[in-house]
This record gives structure tokens, sequence and C-alpha cells, in this order.
């Protein structure tokens, strides 16, 4: 003792600060006070500073006084958030504690017994049931008679699977819901096997206990069975206190000095906003979680964890810190959200009294950490030593009040705070205890149901084989095989982190190289030839022209061309353009008609010239057509009959004029075709709010061409019907590869591509095989009653495909294609033969000599799963912008991983383990609102899977400093908005309910025939019209929170939660509920129903199915049994 006191004393001037936390030291220290051979010495003497700390403890502390009898005593704040979440069905079993064991040898079943007994006349938790007094959730103690709690036998002995069977059971029966209010809430089972073998279960509710309390019960149950087993009398010190008496104590601690510091460093901890972890899941987050879990185990290297251990010994932070600075990173690279929450818990029995109870102790502390991406992993590392260490030193204040203390609003589909927690099993009172009963071997085995009561809980604890990792994780939310790749990403993560401790975490390489082999060379192998690598669109056109020169090319109206009159036409405008124009090189000419012969005659006749097209549509504003004249610098623009107002800018050769192209010879011209020449350039939307030029050249148009002719499998037996305005890229598909890869082309006029059902008339006339348009296009001609035509072939493009479109038309047409691409990679970079609805989201693999990389803000490559914005290199790839070096220098940057470079979509997507993209939307499409990341496309998958919509989009409108969601609609028939809300609350978290539903005839299209969301409505103001309760149960129901409120007067529009609720607000209404108006609610039936109108509804409902009331009937009536 005398070294140790000197040790202590040393250590005491040098400013160094010890303290006892869960029967560990933590230790604070000036930086390099604590050498090497300090920190020895503190090892070598670890066991006797805790003893002497504990006594010290004693001496400081006050003990914890007892309280009177009384026939209920108040709760503790752990006690009642548990409470209340237990009262939901869905999340009832989610705080089942259950232990299970093999045990070998004779099992004396009486000495069981025994000690069971003597346990529960032991510990009152064990009897303590909860019952509501007055509106109030209250704990009564039963005494050892009442509770009755007994060794439960069964016998599987007689049976052919005896212990298949014996473990199914028992698992089934770890997973039964406990009754909080009549007990028993602790169950001990046993499942005889053979003679010498049985099962052990041991199952509780933990509202009266935690991990802590079951190795004191592990502890004791050896204690007293063996001694029973022995004939021995055993005295167990008795114990001081009670669960009762520690609620009580903890409440008159709340008001005292060291609370209030410890209340106000949390609140200032979690100050402002605080964040919604985003972390990308498998299935749809529902609208209450439910709590189904698995678990995987991973270990980490003896190597690894030795590295480890050095670099933390090295930064004076311990083994705990560093794994909570290892998740913290993974979760930042995953999601890319810098502020981050992650929770642990702590044993929470500081005070001696404690320490041999079994209750509910167990307190949650939540670390705010903010991951900066230039940060070193030391750097984080000493951030979070700093939190860790400030939070546990502040570990007396209880995480539940907490939640209350920051008005948290309640999100069934989501635990308060944090979804993510982490847990270091250290080896001492909180590790598992093994069993030990005289004459019997225990071995502890894995239940087959597992509670997740968090999306993700990262369990760490290390033996002689190294680190080990235990993850936890919510199978609602989560496949298996992404919670192997997130083990395998914090190993590799690891080995990053200790070959490069300074390297920036922004940096760091956490993907294994088989993972990364998948991502850059799997995924992207499709490079192919098929014999085009050094064609052009017009040595194609020539090919078809060779191959079928009598054959219908192309239909426009009632005229039809052969391939070799058409080849004749576009020779001829060709020859003019070179011989009166002066055409050599590569320029650019523009082209502006109406939907008819001279479109196609004259983009073919460019070409052939060597120039490149400019698509000038007549109905664009002159201020957007003057631009793009004069940004294009076009010296000639090729129009017809139909469209004016270009005289006077630039000279204009009308195609339509019969002396065009008299005396020009029909045969080819002679011209230097490259395959890096532009084919055309369209403008698209740019953010200046001047439209941008893509410079496509030849290589890719003839590549994506080659790539959908040999999916779809187009032949000279093929119609293709063109609809898509020439303006948009999507139009150079419809228009050049019927003529170049060879079908029959038939150009829809101006009147079918804007009336559905004279488009739907074309279709059948003119016999379509294909038929390539948007989804808000596709919609308009579904809505127009357009029946469908098996056997043709569906490209849908230009803005995501829904659900809802997929399934009519694969139940109306034939095969069924998804293509995404934006304009500056040529048309479509991706594609997917749809088989189910389901796969809408999906927009396939890379076409042929294309490559896809999905990243982060900082070009490192995001792993299978993990969205980021996907970025496209290969053939496809444009020149970039006209006149714009800044911009394309921007998004045409260098390809990291390959050759040439890569354009950065601005789009967010993710791989699947198969090489499909998910897609999400446009990066600008994820909007937050109150700290939550939204996605406005999961909203509107979610309004049309309720089968009541034809069309749906989600907006974000914003009014002053308030943001709102408004989904706009269409359908067939009139739909309810209260309809839609029930819907979405039953499927999505409330934060993703739309403030507002508008219903539009149609949705406006831009020329591209994509939704136009610029000129989407205004959403009306609602009015904040009060309406008064009017029936019996609305009245009462009124008054009833207009007392438990104390808000003043309630209407049938007010939301319980928005006018002063909370979740003990709900059990006081509750209460008075069954009271007043004899109707048994679920908790969660006031959160799922909010609106005292819908709650008034849902208590009708329940009083007319449970109490019928004869009616008054005169005459005859019919009394009918089904």
């Amino acid at each position: 003792m005398k070294n140790l006191q000197i040790l202590l004393n040393e250590l005491r001037k040098l400013g160094v600060q010890i303290q006892l936390v869960d029967s560990q030291l933590k230790i604070n220290a000036p930086t390099g006070v604590l050498t090497p051979a300090y920190l020895d010495q503190i090892r070598d003497n670890k066991a006797a500073i805790i003893a002497y700390l504990g006594e010290v403890r004693k001496e400081i502390y006050q003990p914890i006084p007892r309280v009177a009898p009384m026939e209920s005593y108040e709760l503790s704040n752990s006690q009642k958030r548990v409470w209340v979440v237990s009262q939901f069905n869905e999340q009832s079993v989610a705080y089942n504690i259950s232990a299970i064991y093999r045990m070998k040898g004779i099992l004396d079943t009486n000495a069981l017994s025994v000690a069971i007994h003597r346990l529960v006349e032991r510990h009152e938790s064990l009897r303590t049931v909860f019952v509501l007094r007055d509106g109030e959730p209250r704990q009564r103690i039963q005494s050892v008679q009442e509770a009755n709690i007994k060794l439960v036998l069964h016998d599987f002995s007689d049976k052919a699977d005896a212990e298949n069977m014996a473990l199914d059971t028992a698992s089934q029966i770890s997973m039964q819901q406990f009754d909080l209010e009549n007990g028993p809430l602790f169950r001990l089972e046993i499942f005889r096997i053979t003679d010498t073998v049985s099962i052990l279960l041991c199952s509780m509710h933990h509202i009266i206990s935690d991990e802590w309390s079951m190795q004191v019960m592990v502890r004791e149950i050896n204690l007293l069975y063996n001694t029973v087993v022995e004939g021995k009398e055993v005295h167990l010190p008795e114990l001081s206190i009670q669960y009762k008496d520690y609620a009580a104590w903890q409440q008159q601690e709340l008001a005292g000095e060291q609370f209030k510091a410890h209340r106000a460093y949390w609140l200032s901890h979690f100050e402002g906003d605080l964040p919604v972890l985003e972390l990308p899941t498998d299935y749809n987050r529902p609208a209450m979680l439910k709590h189904q879990g698995a678990y995987l185990r991973h270990r980490f290297t003896a190597s690894q964890t030795a590295g480890f251990q050095q670099l933390l010994k090295e930064k004076q932070a311990t083994l705990f810190m560093g794994v909570m600075a290892l998740v913290n990173i993974l979760l930042y690279r995953y999601s890319g959200q810098s502020d981050l929450i992650i929770g642990t818990p702590v044993a929470g029995r500081e005070h001696p009294d404690l320490e041999e109870q079994v209750g509910f102790y167990v307190n949650t502390l939540a670390f705010r950490n903010n991951i900066v991406a230039e940060d070193s992993f030391v750097k984080v590392l000493e951030h979070t030593r700093q939190t860790t260490m400030q939070g546990f030193t502040h570990q007396g204040y209880p995480f539940d009040l907490l939640i209350d203390e920051l008005g948290l609003k309640r999100d069934l589909s989501r635990s308060p705070m944090f979804d993510v927690m982490v847990v270091w099993h250290s080896g001492g009172q909180d590790s598992k205890a093994d069993l030990a009963l005289k004459g019997m071997q225990a071995e502890r085995l894995q239940l087959g149901d597992v509670v997740s009561k968090f999306d993700l809980t990262f369990y760490f604890d290390k033996n002689d084989d190294g680190l080990q990792l235990h993850i936890e994780y919510n199978t609602v939310l989560y496949h298996p095989s992404r919670i192997e790749r997130m083990a395998a990403h914090l190993h590799c993560l690891l080995d990053q982190i200790l070959q490069s401790p300074e390297m920036s975490v922004g940096e760091l390489n956490y993907i294994p190289s088989e993972e990364q082999h998948l991502l850059l060379h799997v995924f992207n192998a499709t490079a192919k030839d098929r014999g085009l690598k050094k064609q052009h669109l017009v040595s194609c056109f020539e090919q078809q022209v060779s191959l079928h020169p009598d054959e219908t090319a192309f239909v426009s109206g009632e005229k039809t061309f052969s391939f070799r009159e058409l080849d004749r036409l576009s020779n001829q405008l060709a020859n003019r353009l070179q011989r009166s124009h002066g055409i050599n090189g590569n320029p650019l000419i523009g082209i502006s008609t109406a939907r008819n012969e001279y479109l196609v005659i004259g983009i073919l006749g460019i070409l052939k010239a060597g120039a490149g097209y400019v698509p000038l549509d007549p109905a664009y504003p002159a201020d957007r057509l003057d631009y793009i004249i004069e940004d294009s610098g076009l010296q000639l623009i090729l129009a017809d009959d139909t469209t004016s107002g270009y005289e006077g800018k630039v000279p204009v050769l009308d195609l339509s004029d019969e002396e065009t192209l008299k005396g020009y010879a029909d045969t080819a011209v002679a011209a230097a075709y490259q395959q890096e020449d532009i084919a055309y350039v369209i403008y698209t939307s740019g953010s200046t709010g001047r439209p941008k030029g893509v410079l496509v050249r030849q290589a890719g148009v003839v590549n994506v061409l080659g790539f959908i002719k040999e999916q779809l499998g187009i032949s000279m037996a093929d119609r293709w019907v063109a609809i898509t305005t020439y303006t948009f890229d999507m139009s150079v598909v419809e228009l050049l590869l019927p003529l170049t890869m060879g079908c029959r082309l038939i150009v829809a006029g101006n009147n079918e591509c804007n009336m559905p059902d004279l488009l739907g008339a074309l279709l059948e006339t003119s016999e379509a095989t294909v038929l390539q348009a948007t989804p808000g296009m596709w919609n308009l001609l579904l809505e127009s009653g357009w029946k469908g035509r098996k056997g043709l072939q569906v490209i849908s493009g230009g803005e995501a495909m829904s659900e809802g479109l997929a399934r009519q038309l694969l139940e109306r047409t034939g095969r069924v294609w998804n293509m995404y691409g934006p304009t500056e990679t040529t048309i479509f970079s991706t594609a997917l033969e749809i088989t189910r609805p389901d796969q809408a989201h999906l927009i396939g693999k890379p076409v042929t000599n294309t490559q896809l990389y999905i990243l982060d803000a900082r070009q490192q490559l995001q792993p299978v799963g993990i969205p980021g914005e996907l970025c496209i290199a290969g053939d496809g790839l444009a020149r970039g912008y006209l006149n714009n070096d800044l911009l394309t220098s921007d998004r045409f940057i260098p390809n990291p991983y390959g050759e040439g470079k890569l354009y950065r979509t601005g789009d967010i997507a993710s791989w699947t383990a198969t090489g499909e993209v998910t897609f999400y939307g446009r990066r600008d499409n994820q909007v937050k609102i109150r700290g939550y990341r939204i996605e406005l496309g999961e909203i509107e998958e979610s309004l049309l899977a309720s089968g009541l919509l034809r069309q749906a989009v989600v907006t974000v409108y914003q009014n002053g400093a308030e943001k709102a969601l408004v989904a706009y609609y269409t359908a067939d028939n009139t739909v309810a908005v209260t309809a839609l809300r029930s819907w979405l609350q039953n499927r999505l978290p409330q934060y993703m309910v739309p403030a507002y539903f508008m219903e539009l005839t149609q949705f406006p299209l831009t020329s591209n025939g994509k939704v136009n969301r610029k000129a989407l409505p205004v959403p009306q103001a609602q009015r904040q019209v009060f309406r008064a309760p009017v029936t019996d149960t609305e009245q009462a129901l009124a008054r009833i929170w207009e007392e438990v409120l104390g808000n003043g007067r309630v209407g049938l529009d007010d939301n319980f939660f928005e006018i002063g609720g909370h979740s003990l607000k709900v059990i006081q209404v509750n209460s008075r509920i069954l009271r007043e108006l004899s109707v048994k609610l679920n908790l969660e039936d006031l959160f799922v129903n909010p609106l005292l109108s819908q709650l008034s509804d849902k208590i009708d409902m329940l009083l007319w199915i449970n109490n019928p009331v004869a009616a008054d009937l005169s005459g005859n009536t019919d009394e009918i049994f089904l």
C-alpha cells in the first residue's frame, strides 16, 4: 500500500487525475506527463488502484436512502422511456433480454428452483410490474407469492430432433411479449433433451434489468445453486437498497448542482440543429421501424490489433476511443455527412450502492463529432478522445431526460437522436459471465431471433486472437451482403490508417482490392468493336443504302422514301452546301423545319457535307434562338416553308423550295470524314440562365446506335416511330438509328406528337415495332386510353421511370427498356431491360465502350451500395461545351481511373452487387428539411404505389424561412387528400409526408417531354379555419386534450404533437380516454392519428365494433348470419 500511495502522490503532483468509471480507470493528464514508465506502473497496480479508489469512493459518497413503503413508486427516467416505447406493438419485443445455454451434466432442477426463488426474493426488480395511476406509469412491487415466478420445465427427450425443436421453442419464447402490467417480467425455462443435456433460457424485460444485472444474476445463481447441491447454507449480504430507492434518489439528485453542470454540458453539446444520419439502406425505412435483427462477426488480425494499440498508446487514447474514431470515419465516408452522433451505453452505476443491484441502470451517452475531410486519423482521434472524456465526465445525466430537454420530435421510424451505437466489451463487469453450476458444463448459444434496437450496433472486444467485431443490424433496413462489405471496409480502413495515420480521412482508401477490381474492371468490362470502330454516321448510312437500296427508309405523312431516294436527295444537298455555301472542314449548320421529310434530308445532307448540325426549335423564344445562333457561330440555317424569323440574322436555305436542289449532283461528295468530327451540337439548360452547347462526336453516336441495335435486335422488319422533338438528344436515336443501322423510320407529325389519341392510332396504322419516349410522354399516352400494342419494344429515357409506369408498360407492350444518359455522354450511357416493375429504379449497366464511376466529393470510389456522383467515361464522351472552356474543365475532368477524361453528371447513383446502377436523381433534387435529408423520388414512388394516382411529382416549396413538401398528382378518379396522406403515413416517416397536395389535370411538360417542374403552380396557402368539434366523441376528446395540454381550445384539425403533446402526455390522454370513453387504445394509435379528427374517427370505429346498439326498427327486419 505504501508503494501505491507513493505512486498516486507522484501522479497527483504531476496534475494527473484518476477516476473509477464502470470498474475501469479513467486517466486525464497533461500532455507528455504519462511516460511509458508511469503507464507501466499504473498497469502493474491497476487492480490495487481500482480497489483503493473504490474504498475511497464509498467513504465520500452518501448512501442512497430508502423510500417509505407505498402502494407504487415512481419510475426512473430510463424506465419511463422504455415503458412508452413498449406500448407500441411493433416495438414491444425490442427490449427483451435473453440468454440461452446448452447444459451438459445431471441438472438438479430442485436446486435450481431454490436458487431462482432466493434470487426473486432478494431482488425486488424481478417481481416488479408497471401500472397506471392517475395517468402516470408507476412501478409496483409484488410479493414473492404474488409474483409466483417458477422454473418452467419442458421435456423434449422423446422427440426425434429434440435439440433443434427445443432451440426453436426457446427462440419463440424469447420473442414473446411481456405483460408489463401483470408480469412476470422474468422467465427461466429448462428444455430437457436427454438425461445429461438440456437447454436453459433466461429471458427478461429490459425495464427491470440490463447486461450488468444479468451478470449479477448469473453469479448469484451459481452461488445459490452450488451451495444447495453441496448441502450448505449461504447468506448473501443484505442489499442496502432496491431499485425503487434508486429511482426516487435519481429524481432528487437531478435538482443538485452536479446535475445542473451535467445538464448544461449536454445542452451545449447538442445545441443547434441535430444531424440525422442518412446511411444508404437496402430497403425503404418504414413509418414505424420494426426491430428484427441479425448479426455478423468479424476478426481483425493480431498484427492489426497490435499496431492499432501501439498507435493509440502513442496518442494517449484507449481502444474504445480508437474504434469510435474508426466507425465515425466510415460513417462519414459512407454518408458524406460531417456532423455525426453515435451512442454508447454506460453502466450507470457510479454510486457504490448500485454495484450488486439488479435493475435498469444503464445510461446512454451520445457523442457528437465533426469530421473534416482534410483532417488525419490522428486529428479525428484527438477530437474523439476529448469528446469521449467529456462525455464520461458528465455521464450521470439521464439520456432520456436529455431527449425531453432537447424537445426532439418523436419519429417512429428512428431511435431518438442517433441510429448507430458503438459498444466496447472491456472484459470487466459488463462482459458475459459464465454460468458455472456444479457438475455441469455450460455453453452460451446464440438465439436464432435477434432484436436490433438500433439500425446498427458495433460491438468491439479484444481477446488473445486480436480485436473482435460483432455488427448487429436491423434486417428491415439492411441485407446481409451490405453488412459483410461494411466489416470488410472497416478492416481495410484500419489497414490504411496504420500505414498512413497522417493521411487525410477524405483520401483514405477503405475499399478492398477485390472490390476495387469489381468496380473498375468487372462492372466496366464493356469493350466491343462490332466493326464500327472506324465508322461514322455517313458510312453507316451508305452501307444500308448498298444493302437495301429500294427498301423504304422513312415515312413522313403520306410520303415515303427509299434508301436510294434519300441517299440521292441528301447527296444533292451536301453538294450544294459545299459548292454554293463553301462548307468544308467540320463547321456547324443550323436546322429548323417542321417534322417532315426536310428534317431528315437536312440532317443527312449536313452530315454528308462534313458539317455538324445545330437543331433550332421554331417555338423557342426569339432571345434564346438569337443566343444559340450567335454562340454557335452559324453561317447558314436550313429551313422550310413553315419556319421564319431568321431573315436578316443568318443566311437561310429553304429546303421546301423546289429550286433549292436543282442542278446539284446526286452523287456522294468528297469529304474527309473523321470519327472525332462533331455530329451535332445540342443546347441544354444552363445554371447561368443561358443554354450551353454540347459538342457531340461522331464516334459517340455510332457507338450508342450500334449498342441499341444489338440489344433490341433491330432489323429491316422493324418500324420505328419517331416522336421526340429534334432539339432533344433522344431524337438522334429515333432519326438516325433506322437510317444508319437498318430499319424503317416513321416520323410522327406535330399533331401526333401533341395528341396522344392520334399517336396511338399512328402506332397501329404504321405497324410500329419500336417507340421511344420520356416517362411524361408515356403517361400522357396511357392517360389517353391507349390499350397498348403487343410486341412493341419500348424505350423510356430522359427522366426517372416509376414503378407504376413500368407495370403498365409491361402489361400492354413487349420488351421494355429503361435507358439513361446525359447529352454530354451521347444520348444513353446505361440500359436495362425491365422485366419486373420493381426494377424501375435501376438504370442498368454501361453501354459498350463506356465506363461508369460512382465517386464521392473528392473523386474517390464509392463502394457497392453507397451513393455518389455518377461519372462517365468512354467513347460516348462529348468534346465539351462550345465556347465555354471554364465549364468544360469543371465538368469534364481527367479520369483518375483510366485514360482520357470523365464527365461529372451531377446525378446520384450507386452500384448494385450485380453491377447494375441504382438511380436516385439529381444531386440538387436531394433536399433537407428540419435536418432530414430527403429523396423526393422515394416519396413519389410511395404515392404511385397507392394505385390511386397516374402520376406524382414532389417538390419543395419555400415561403420565407419555412420549407414544405408539395405533392402534385394526376388521377383517373377523384382521390381524397386524406387517403393519400394516410397512405404515406403508413409507409413513410412523418417528416416525408407532404404538407400540401395538389391535383392537376395534367403535368406541364418541357419541349423535350420531361415534367416541367418550374411550371408547377404555387401551392395554395392553407387557410387556418378553426373547425370546432361536433360529435360527442369529438367534444369529449377535445376536452381531454385541452385539460391535459393546457393550451386553450382544440379543433378538429389540431395536431396533438404540434400543440404541446409528447410521449408522457400521450400516456395521460390514453388513460383519460379509457376512463371516460371506455375505449382502450394502443399508444401508437395517437402517433399514427395525431389530428383530433383522425383520433376521433378511430375511437368511433372501436366503439362501433365493440358496442353494437340495436336500432329501434319498426316492421319486419332481416337477420342475417354470414
